[in-house]
């Protein structure tokens, strides 16, 4: 009986040590995909940035204007229920303002520009994950913001030219 017991005991001790690894190895992976995500929406920006005005030269480019907007999306893209009237909050204009300065500066409106971010950061994603295979494509689409997996792709496929399982 005592040697039974023991036995359990030094088991259990066991058991317990690899749950404290697993969770250990858990809370690493969570710290790896928070800097991962980070990384990925700071090339999202970048990448929207150069893509929405090839052709403007860089001493045209209102920075601070940018790097605010690029601060706005970065920190709610995610929010399915960022609006208009919300990002024109938290940048301090009013509609008009804000589209007409982001149409003169980036050449699109603040909805394009939103879900261009969105969707950017979704590749971004998707890319990634064809790596790790933590998440499947509306996973992605809730992650960014969209409401509606089909409706992502659909918007996702007007914008590459390819579905999302493509990429």
């Amino acid at each position: 009986k005592d040697l039974l017991q023991r036995t359990v005991d030094e088991r259990t001790r066991e058991i317990n040590n690899q749950r404290i690894l697993i969770e250990q190895k858990a809370e690493e992976l969570d710290r790896q995909n928070a800097v991962l995500k980070h990384e990925v929406e700071e090339l999202a920006g970048n990448r929207l940035i150069i893509a929405l005005n090839p052709a403007l030269p860089e001493n045209s480019r209102d920075d601070d204007f940018k790097a605010k907007v690029m601060e706005v999306l970065k920190s709610s893209y995610s929010n399915p229920d960022l609006d208009v009237s919300m990002f024109c909050d938290r940048m301090g204009m009013s509609k008009t303002s804000l589209n007409k300065k982001l149409q003169e500066s980036m050449g699109h409106s603040v909805t394009e520009l939103i879900r261009t971010y969105r969707l950017t950061v979704a590749r971004e994603m998707i890319v990634n994950n064809r790596q790790t295979g933590m998440m499947n494509i509306s996973e992605i689409a809730y992650d960014c913001g969209f409401n509606d997996p089909k409706y992502f792709t659909r918007c996702f496929s007007k914008e590459f030219g390819v579905a999302p399982s493509s990429v």
